[in-house]
C-alpha cells in the first residue's frame, strides 16, 4: 500500500471534488479564485483578475447564453502538507430562469455549493435569495445531493458607504436553511483590511471537503473512491504501469457527431475543438485511476457513429466493461436512435429474448448521456423525455457539455465504481465455481479410487 500511496503521489493521481460557485456578474467571483488558486503563496505577490467592468458584458439578462462561465480545475495546498483538489463550476446567475432549468444538471454529484453576493448591489443579493430555496428543493427531494455543505460569501465590504445589502437581510435569509458559513470579505488588495477572513474562509472550505471525504470513504457510490491520473493522458511510465492490477474497456457510443470524440479529448487533454474528424474505426485514450486502494488502467475507446458502419464496433461489445451512450438534445433523430443501441449492446451481451431487451443485464454499466446543453435555445428533446427513457431501460441518466466540461470527470468516476464492482462480482462468481468444479473433481477422484 505505501508503494501504491508513492506512486500515486508521484504521477499525481487524484480526486477532484464537485464545488459550484453561484454569483451574479461583477461579484467578484474571478478574483475569489485567484485567491483560492494562490492560497499557497504566502506574498500575496500575484496578478488578481478582476471582473469584467464593461456594462455591456455579461450584466443583462438577455445576454446570459451559457450554463457556466468556466469549468476549472484548482489544487490547494493548506497547512503547508494537505492538499485537496477541486473541479470549480463558476456560474452567472443573472439569468435566473435558464439556471433554473438546469439547477439538477449542474448540482449533479455535487459536493458543496458556494453563493457570493456583492453588498453593493441589491440585485446581486435578490438573484442568490432566488435561487437558493431552489437548490434547497431539489437537494431534499433527491437523495443523491444529501447535505451538502454551502458557504455564504458577502464582498466588498470595503464599500461601507455604498452598501445596499445589511448583514441582517443576508442572516434572515441563511437562518431558514440551517448550516450556511456565512463569511464578510473584501477582495480588494489595495483596502482589504481583513484577508484574514478570506484565509479562515479558504480552510474552513478545505477542512470541510476533507472532513466530508473522510465520511464518505466507505459509501458504495461515493466519487470519492475514484482517483485519477490528472491531467489525463496516455501513461507509459513502466513503474506505474507495472503496479496496474486491473482494467476497464469503457466505450463511447451513440450516432453520428453527438460529440463523442470531444468527450475523450476533453476528458482526457482538456481541449475542445468546434470541429472534428469523423472516426472510422476505434480510437483508444487510455489513463490510470486509483480504486479501493489498487492502480486500474482505464481505457476509453472511442467507436464509429456513421450508420453505414454501426455494426463495427459490436463485436467489441462483449469486452466492454462500460457504456457511455450519447446523443444531442438539439437532435431528435440521434435520441431516437438511443433505444437501437441499447438494444445492440444486450444482443450483444447475450439478450437473445427480443421481448426481454428492455430489461437491464446483471453485469450491464451503461449511462445515458443528453450532450451539447450549452447550445440554447435549439433544444429538441426535453429532460423529461430523456429521464422517461432511461427509467424504461432501467439506466442512468446525465446531461453534460462537452464545449464547457459540464459533468463529463463526474460521469467517468461514477461509470468506474459500477464497472468495478460488476467485475468484483464476476470474480467473486469465477472463483467460487472454480472451487466448485476443483470440489467435484475431488469427490469424482475419491469415487475412483474406492
Amino acid at each position: 500500500m505505501d508503494e501504491i500511496a508513492n506512486l500515486t503521489s508521484e504521477y499525481n493521481i487524484t480526486h477532484f471534488k464537485k464545488v459550484n460557485l453561484f454569483g451574479s456578474s461583477k461579484v467578484g467571483k474571478k478574483t475569489l479564485i485567484s485567491y483560492i488558486n494562490h492560497f499557497s503563496d504566502k506574498s500575496n505577490d500575484f496578478e488578481i483578475k478582476k471582473e469584467d467592468e464593461d456594462e455591456n458584458n455579461l450584466n443583462q439578462e438577455n445576454k446570459i447564453t451559457t450554463l457556466v462561465e468556466e469549468v476549472k480545475k484548482i489544487s490547494i495546498t493548506y497547512y503547508d502538507t494537505r492538499k485537496l483538489d477541486i473541479n470549480l463550476y463558476i456560474t452567472n446567475v443573472d439569468n435566473t430562469e435558464l439556471i433554473s432549468d438546469n439547477l439538477d444538471t449542474l448540482l449533479s454529484n455535487s459536493e458543496c455549493a458556494i453563493f457570493m453576493i456583492d453588498i453593493s448591489s441589491t440585485n446581486s443579493f435578490t438573484k442568490i435569495s432566488e435561487l437558493i430555496p431552489k437548490i434547497h428543493e431539489i437537494m431534499k427531494s433527491n437523495l443523491q445531493y444529501g447535505d451538502i455543505p454551502m458557504f455564504f460569501i458577502s464582498n466588498k465590504v470595503d464599500l461601507e458607504l455604498k452598501r445596499e445589502v445589511s448583514g441582517f437581510e443576508v442572516k434572515e435569509l441563511i437562518d431558514h436553511y440551517p448550516g450556511i458559513n456565512n463569511y464578510e470579505i473584501s477582495l480588494n488588495l489595495e483596502k482589504n483590511a481583513n484577508d484574514e477572513t478570506i484565509n479562515e474562509f479558504i480552510i474552513k472550505l478545505c477542512n470541510t471537503l476533507s472532513e466530508q471525504e473522510k465520511a464518505y470513504s466507505f459509501k458504495h457510490d461515493s466519487l470519492n473512491l475514484v482517483k485519477i491520473c490528472e491531467p489525463m493522458k496516455i501513461v507509459k511510465e513502466s513503474k506505474l504501469m507495472k503496479s496496474v492490477e486491473n482494467s476497464l474497456n469503457l466505450l463511447l457510443l451513440g450516432s453520428q457527431e453527438v460529440g463523442k470524440t470531444s468527450f475523450a479529448q476533453k476528458l482526457f487533454s482538456n481541449l475542445f475543438k468546434e470541429e472534428t474528424l469523423s472516426t472510422l474505426g476505434i480510437d483508444i485514450e487510455s489513463t490510470v485511476a486509483e480504486l479501493y486502494g489498487a492502480l486500474v488502467k482505464i481505457e476509453l475507446w472511442d467507436t464509429v457513429g456513421q450508420e453505414r458502419l454501426r455494426s463495427l464496433p459490436q463485436k467489441y461489445y462483449s469486452k466492454g466493461d462500460g457504456f457511455f451512450l450519447l446523443y444531442d438534445v438539439n437532435d431528435r433523430k440521434s435520441f431516437d436512435d438511443v433505444a437501437g443501441w441499447i438494444k445492440d449492446i444486450r444482443k450483444a451481451r447475450g439478450n437473445t429474448n427480443e421481448q426481454d431487451l428492455e430489461k437491464k443485464l446483471d453485469d450491464e454499466v451503461l449511462v445515458l448521456i443528453g450532450n451539447k446543453i450549452d447550445k440554447i435555445g435549439k433544444r429538441e428533446v426535453t429532460k423529461d423525455e430523456a429521464i422517461e427513457l432511461a427509467n424504461k431501460y432501467n439506466v442512468k441518466y446525465y446531461e453534460t457539455s462537452c464545449k464547457q466540461g459540464i459533468n463529463l470527470y463526474e460521469i467517468l468516476c461514477d461509470i468506474i465504481i459500477q464497472a468495478s464492482s460488476c467485475n468484483r462480482r464476476e470474480s467473486t462468481r469465477v472463483v467460487m465455481l472454480q472451487r466448485e468444479n476443483q470440489v467435484k473433481s475431488a469427490n469424482s477422484q475419491k469415487k475412483k479410487c474406492c
